[in-house]
């Protein structure tokens, strides 16, 4: 058998600094599992994003192949160490991300998924965007973020002309950084979004880290500190931040861009 590759350098600092938000996820799981009765692996499985996280994709209900033996391996691991070693192995042979999930339309730090029936669509951020001046949403780079909804637009306009709204669903519209990106219109259609919330993949587990995938101490902490009393059903709900629900029509969006009609 071929052994893996040697991981770089890069990657071993980077897995350092994600140590703690492994760990985050994995006290979840783990509470979880004794709420439940469920195996660890079963619950890691399906509220954290480690199957995204370690090259395996989104899960859909099927795990891969390569998940099965990280989970037996879990399940057997002596303790909380242990089972924090395993999840950094995992991450150092796993092949680097590449952005935006498949199938959707990529804008930078955005991306939009195809219409939906009722002429909507659903818009995405990932943090693509961390050098020396900042992470994506430092002022200096508010221009950058705008150009890439603009061009969403335009490319929406164009391609799909029975696109009537744009919508959002993030934790990241209670930052005024990220609301100042948008057109006021979009911004104040924020309404909570009570779920279900999947945890499988980025979504809520973003606002434990920062720009440089640094595990946030205050949102660790509230979110540990909730895990007792956190209700089997509706897990999501330990997270500090909850989901906020927007839309605007795209007209809207236009016109705060200057894109014209």
């Amino acid at each position: 058998m071929t052994p893996p590759p040697t991981p770089s350098p890069e990657r071993l600092e980077r897995v350092e600094r994600m140590r703690g938000y492994f760990a985050l996820q994995l006290s979840l799981a783990r509470r979880m599992s004794d709420l439940t009765g469920e195996p660890l692996g079963a619950t890691t499985l399906r509220y954290t994003n480690f199957h995204r996280r370690f090259g395996f994709g989104r899960w859909t209900g099927e795990a891969a192949a390569g998940w099965t033996v990280y989970a037996e391996a879990l399940d057997a691991a002596a303790d909380a160490g242990a089972q924090l070693s395993l999840a950094c192995e995992m991450f150092l042979r796993a092949p680097d991300e590449h952005g935006h999930e498949t199938g959707r339309h990529a804008f930078g730090c955005f991306a939009c998924e195809p219409p939906k029936a009722d002429g909507s669509v659903n818009i995405h951020f990932l943090n693509l965007d961390t050098d020396a001046g900042g992470g994506p949403l430092a002022a200096a780079k508010l221009s950058r973020r705008q150009a890439e909804i603009a061009a969403m637009v335009r490319f929406l306009r164009e391609r799909f002309p029975e696109v009537t709204h744009i919508r959002g669903r993030s934790w990241l519209y209670h930052l005024a950084a990220y609301r100042r990106v948008f057109p006021p219109a979009y911004v104040d259609s924020r309404t909570p979004y009570d779920g279900p919330v999947t945890l499988h993949g980025n979504g809520l587990w973003g606002q434990t880290i920062d720009s440089w995938e640094r595990v946030r101490p205050d949102v660790a902490q509230a979110l540990t500190a909730a895990l007792p009393g956190m209700d089997p059903q509706a897990p999501w709900k330990v997270f500090p931040l909850q989901g906020l629900a927007t839309v605007a029509p795209l007209s809207a969006f236009e016109t705060f861009y200057g894109l014209g009609a």
